[in-house]
């Protein structure tokens, strides 16, 4: 057993799956490397469990009694302190984190350590053979075993401390406290075996344990500071983690700016060449550097990203990465990985957009429809209603967040004014999107200036991994715009499809050197950047690109401008051969045709004659009179790059002309730059005009009278807007922001507080209803014993549905008429709706119920002479709601009774318990005569009639407050009712008509990308009330599962522990006479040592009640009575019973156990003759332990009929109900299953439902 419990460890600690689950728990809790202390705390939790928990007879079988006596202590307080110890640990080193540590050491600029794998081969080797010795030592040289672990910790904790094998300090400190607590753990339980005190253990080791700790780290650092630098050796012959930490120690001590490339360089080679070796956290060491030295993030990420190709990962090194990631949140994201972001949750808002268009035009529809299906309608409605406020609420977290997106707020802008109507935020939004295409007219230009948000940048995010290189996942509409391609066909593209071929190498390159040795995560483009279009259009771009990592997958994030200048470009390579060429390259000479491959000098002769540095005009024979084309070049790698600037005017080319020989070519650039710019800035105000004339345009198309409007009139747009503005107003300012929608159908929002308030009122009075019937019968209605209670419920259960009858048909009535109460009624209440009865009757009903209860059918064979003495002392029995219970169980058993004393020899095989235990305890709460109870049956019973009765007057007087209550609500249904059908053309028909344009116009504006890749962090969101069951769904089945296989783990255990104890008849016959043995019901026995003697225990003990009015009779009886008495007093019997019981029962005469009934058989005459003793033992609060049948006949001399029967009788009640327990635990594990099949179904369904959404929508589009 305790060697699959260190396997388990041993396994736990190397299985990166489980790892996973225990690093998820810890890192949360602590913030420490809390699950190195596993083993050694599992090492000495084993221990305990194999020294107090297993046989005591199996573990001490070599040592006598006397010294096993000494060594008792308490079970649960050991279990305390060990718990308590290992949660201690981890706190306690909270201030010696691993990213405290490495901030340390780099603003140090020191780090001393050496590397050395020999002690990390000598502790594998411990962690692997420590099972090993355990299995071969433990069972029978438990001593052995402890020494041995002790001698070989304490010989590699010093050579731990000798050759501090790690890089960080830290890790050296968690390796020393490893094997030094081991070792601790080993002496505290050799010195408490000495002592025989296993008490001595725990505290030993706790004491140990924690003064260890600052000693341990002490000493580390004393080493740490005897160590010197050493002078770096050459990258090449790094091939240890001794020369490497000798290289980062030297690098580390010098200036970061001066060494980060070589440190970089350091860890990567080393990394590269032996990362299947210990040095796999070197990754997690580039990391860290990153962040604190470099304060680069992309660059960190892109390191961790080369974790994943370690095959060969430990929980050390995930704890590292999980460190390392909580770091990289300290720092403030660039704007790179914030657009990245900003990208996810807009594109999720997109789609939920989308996603609401078509439930208006599926809501509108079904409103429409010949057949409307009413539930479908209000369902509809409400989900509309709230994914409208939701959508708002998203929307304006969106743009408050990344305020400086264009996108958000213009998308913002169309959603206040197209859905949620709030006209007067929404025209606040389009002059902050005027103000953002001034500031963005103005950027454009600027060609230093890249930023993500501004909207006038191409931005491309494309994959850096070496499989998929270069396939994109997300592009804006301005790269569309300068490659000439739809989004549609860019996304999944390739990148370097839009890159000449030169590119595919170079970038290639660019981006695995940043990935590998970079110190920075910008990938170097200085040479400029060109984009070449399916159509064969080059264009020049100004471009940045960086390098990051998302979920541990490289991608390149590149922003770029085009250079404005309208300059025609070609490639040519030296010999002259042209390699790429703008589509226009070679007009004037009218060749337009592909000139790829071949030679500049066939086209323009004199080319190779000029000096290529400036700008030279250069006649063009092709074109008419006055017309120039001015060529430059400039080298670009292996190429010559031509640039044919074309100019017709003659003004222009005389400007040319003026300062060709004076200029170079950056400077004729920016000139020509500067001058496209004030052309631009003489033009602004007419664009912005024309925006502004745009923006509105959607709006003065939904009006009927747009024809009259003046389109070029700024003024006459915005005077329409005002007025549109206004009318809105007047419809939708007359509450809260909530209800517009619904007050576009003409509901007030006074209806819908009266409709939510209605609703509350009749749900709690229904509840309170029934709630009030149940616990009325629970108090009239006494539960004997357990066995009772499905009686007491069969018998109640009449009595709540007639009163839940009443109080549904009330409510079906109050609310006739309206179907649309109807169905909210069978939603909320299901399989009730229907069934109406009036009160009347309903009360007949129960009367009738009622007197079918015949409680003196079963006297038919008592006579007046046997009820006249069936009579007891004792305080008479107060509740008549108890008597009658009392009643009904004495007639029901005794009737059953007498009928098998009539027909049976022998009684003790025919009477069963139950019957005996109900009409014994039945009769025990009788305090008067059979005749007495007989004649006050009436009155009860009109009595218990006459409370009823008074309780459904109360129950209607509530139910007709509720029906008071529901008048407002009926009165709001039919409103609605009336809205929806007899007024839908002059109330809706207007509305659904322009929420249909504005949604179909929304579905061909709104697109969102598909998510290749953004698929992190999005915003939770509620699930509509309708279906928010499946939101827990998993939880529920997720909790089925554990419960159930939890419970059959340890029934399983338990019930083997009962077996065992029942083979066992002199142990549970003690038990049970001295009351320590408690039979829970779910097959599990525990100890408690409540009292050893069997008066203590209980309340009374003996209680005879004889039956017969012959002195024959009870002289026997008597005789019996002391007989048993005999029985008791013999040396066997004696020897097992308390000196209480003894004194109380044989010397004093005391006979008081209440629950002991004697019972015989029927002669013919009436007369009752005892043949056999029946004992029930009964304890308050215990209900199952009465049930013990214990037979004594007038031959038994030992407790062998005694033993027989409590093992017959307990061993099949222990099957019964582990039979019972397993069946239902079978149960919940089909139902979790079939849940998760559930949930399953749904999300396959989804994509059904969504297609049959847009086929319905199809139908009413316009054609």
């Amino acid at each position: 057993m305790f060697l699959g419990v260190f396997l388990l460890v041993y396994i736990t600690y190397h299985s990166y799956s489980i790892q996973k689950l225990f690093l998820l728990i810890f890192k949360r809790i602590f913030d420490v490397w809390a699950i190195f202390f596993m083993v050694p705390s599992m090492t000495l939790f084993s221990i305990f469990l194999k020294y107090n928990f297993l046989p005591k007879d199996h573990i001490w079988e070599y040592r006598t009694h006397n010294e096993f006596a000494n060594f008792e202590i308490n079970i649960y307080w050991e279990v305390a302190i060990i718990f308590a110890m290992i949660l201690s640990f981890p706190l306690l080193l909270c201030y010696a984190n691993f990213s405290g540590e490495i901030r340390h050491s780099i603003s140090k600029k020191v780090i001393n350590a050496r590397a050395h794998s020999k002690i990390n081969i000598q502790i594998a080797l411990f962690t692997w053979f420590l099972p090993i010795f355990y299995a071969i030592l433990a069972e029978d040289y438990i001593i052995y075993f402890q020494l041995s672990i002790l001698t070989i910790s304490i010989l590699l904790s010093i050579e731990t401390l000798i050759l501090l094998p790690y890089f960080s300090i830290y890790c050296n400190c968690v390796q020393l406290l490893r094997l030094s607590f081991i070792a601790l753990v080993s002496f505290s339980f050799i010195f408490g075996y000495a002592l025989d005190n296993s008490l001595v253990i725990s505290f030993l080791a706790i004491i140990l344990g924690l003064s260890s700790i600052k000693i341990t780290i002490f000493l580390t650092r004393k080493f740490y500071s005897k160590i010197k630098p050493e002078i770096p050796t050459n990258l090449s012959e790094i091939n240890s983690e001794y020369d490497l930490e000798k290289s980062l120690r030297f690098v580390l001590c010098s200036s970061d700016n001066e060494h980060k490339d070589q440190i970089i360089q350091i860890f990567q080679s080393f990394f590269i060449k032996n990362y299947t070796l210990r040095s796999r956290l070197q990754a997690i060491w580039i990391a860290n550097y990153c962040i604190f030295a470099l304060k680069d993030e992309s660059l960190a990420k892109i390191k961790l990203s080369q974790v994943k190709k370690v095959s060969d990962w430990s929980l050390e090194g995930k704890y590292q990465e999980y460190l390392c990631n909580k770091n990289i949140l300290e720092i403030n994201k660039s704007e790179c990985e914030q657009f990245i972001n900003y990208l996810q949750h807009l594109n999720w808002i997109k789609k939920e957009d989308k996603t609401l268009c078509w439930n208006l035009l599926t809501f509108w529809e079904e409103i429409t429809s010949l057949t409307p299906d009413l539930p479908k309608i209000i369902q509809g409605l409400g989900y509309i209603h709230h994914e409208i406020s939701y959508l708002n609420t998203a929307y304006h977290q969106l743009t408050t967040k990344f305020f400086k997106s264009r996108e958000s707020i213009a998308l913002y802008a169309t959603y206040l004014k197209n859905i949620y109507f709030d006209m007067e935020k929404s025209v606040l939004l389009e002059a902050k999107l005027r103000s953002f295409d001034k500031i963005a007219g103005n950027a454009a230009y600027d060609y230093s200036n890249f930023s993500y948000f501004s909207g006038v940048n191409g931005i491309l995010i494309s994959s850096a991994e070496e499989d998929d290189f270069g396939e994109i996942f997300f592009a804006n509409k301005k790269f569309g715009e300068v490659v000439q391609c739809p989004l549609h066909s860019i996304i999944g593209n390739n990148l370097l499809n839009f890159l000449p071929s030169i590119y595919h190498t170079k970038i290639k390159e660019n981006a695995n050197y940043v990935s590998n040795f970079g110190s920075s995560s910008e990938i170097d483009l200085t040479e400029g950047l060109f984009l070449i279009s399916p159509a064969n259009i080059l264009t020049e771009c100004t471009a940045i690109c960086y390098l990051t990592s998302i979920n541990n997958f490289l991608v390149t994030s590149m922003t770029f401008k085009p250079i404005l200048a309208n300059h025609e470009i070609a490639l040519i390579m030296e010999n002259g051969e042209i390699f790429c060429h703008s589509i226009n390259f070679f007009k004037p000479c009218r060749t337009c045709y592909d000139l790829q491959g071949l030679f500049i000098k066939n086209l323009f002769s004199d080319l190779e004659s000029i000096d290529l540095q400036d700008f030279v005009p250069y006649p063009v024979p092709a074109f008419q009179k006055g017309a120039y084309v001015v060529q430059a070049y400039k080298d670009y790698h292996v190429f010559k790059i031509y640039y044919l600037l074309l100019i017709n005017d003659p003004k222009e080319i005389l400007k040319w002309k003026g300062f060709i020989h004076h200029s170079s070519h950056e400077e004729d650039l920016s000139k020509s730059n500067e001058m496209e710019i004030s052309l631009f800035k003489a033009f602004e105000d007419e664009e912005i005009n024309i925006a502004d004339h745009n923006i509105y345009d959607t709006e003065t198309n939904l009006d009927p009278h747009k024809d009259s409007i003046s389109h070029n009139s700024l003024d006459a747009i915005e005077n329409f807007l005002s007025e549109k503005i206004e009318d809105e107003k007047s419809i939708i300012s007359q509450g809260s922001p909530k209800y517009r929608f619904f007050k576009m159908i003409g509901i007030s929002s006074r209806s819908i507080n009266i409709l939510h308030i209605a609703f509350i009122i009749s749900i709690l009075s229904v509840i309170a209803t029934n709630i009030g019937v149940l616990f009325y019968a629970i108090y009239n209605v006494d539960y004997v014993s357990n066995m009772d209670l499905p009686v007491a419920v069969g018998k109640t259960a009449k009595l709540l549905q007639a009163t839940g009858f009443i109080a549904h048909t009330i409510f079906l009535v109050a609310s006739s008429g309206t179907p649309f109460a109807a169905q909210i009624v069978k939603i909320m209440t299901p399989g009730l709706a229907g069934k109406v009865m009036s009160v009347e009757s309903l009360y007949l009903n129960i009367t009738q119920e009622l007197d079918k209860w015949d409680y003196c059918s079963g006297l038919s064979t008592f006579t007046d002479e046997h009820i006249s003495i069936w009579e007891i002392e004792g305080e008479p029995y107060k509740k008549k709601s108890n008597l009658l219970n009392a009643i009904s169980q004495f007639i029901r058993y005794g009737n059953a009774i007498l009928q098998k004393l009539n027909s049976s020899e022998d009684i003790s095989k025919e009477v069963s318990f139950v019957e005996l235990n109900g009409f014994g305890e039945a009769f025990q709460f009788s305090n008067q005569s059979m005749y007495d109870i007989i004649s006050c049956q009436k009155d009860i019973m009109d009595d218990f009639k006459t409370k009823m009765l008074i309780f459904l007057i109360l129950g209607v007087a509530v139910l007709a407050i509720c029906v008071c209550c529901m008048i407002p609500f009926c009165y709001s249904t039919i409103k609605i009712e009336n809205n929806l059908w007899n007024n839908i053309r002059d109330k809706t028909f207007n509305c659904y008509f322009e929420l249909t344009q504005l949604s179909i116009e929304r579905l061909t504006t709104v697109h969102y990308e598909p998510e290749i890749m953004l698929d992190n962090a999005r915003p939770t969101k509620k699930k509509y009330k309708f279906n928010i069951y499946w939101k827990y769904l998993w939880r529920i089945s997720l909790y089925f599962l554990l419960v159930s296989t939890f419970s059959i783990i340890n029934i399983t255990y338990f019930y083997e522990k009962c077996t065992d104890y029942l083979s066992k008849r002199p142990e549970i016959i003690r038990d049970l006479i001295n009351g320590q043995i408690v039979y829970t019901g779910l097959g599990v026995w525990t100890i408690k040592a409540f009292s050893d003697n069997m008066l203590l225990a209980s309340n009374a003990l003996v209680n005879i009640i004889p039956f017969s009015n012959s002195e024959s009779v009870w002289q026997e009886t008597i005789t019996k009575i002391s007989l048993f008495k005999t029985h008791l007093r013999q040396p066997k019997y004696s020897s097992i019973l308390s000196d209480d019981f003894k004194n109380e029962y044989f010397e004093n005469g005391n006979v008081a156990l209440s629950d002991v009934f004697i019972y015989g058989k029927n002669t013919g005459q009436n007369i009752l003759e005892f043949d056999s003793y029946f004992i029930v033992y009964s304890y308050p609060g215990f209900q199952l332990w009465l049930n013990w049948l214990i037979t004594l006949g007038k031959s038994s001399d030992s407790f062998d009929v005694l033993t027989d029967e409590i093992d017959k009788y307990s061993q099949s009640k222990i099957d019964d109900q582990m039979n019972i327990i397993f069946i239902v635990l079978v149960v919940f594990i089909i139902i979790s299953i079939f849940m998760y099949l559930g949930l399953y179904l749904r999300f396959f369904k989804r994509e059904k439902k969504y297609l049959q959404k847009i086929n319905s929508v199809m139908r009413i589009m316009p054609h």
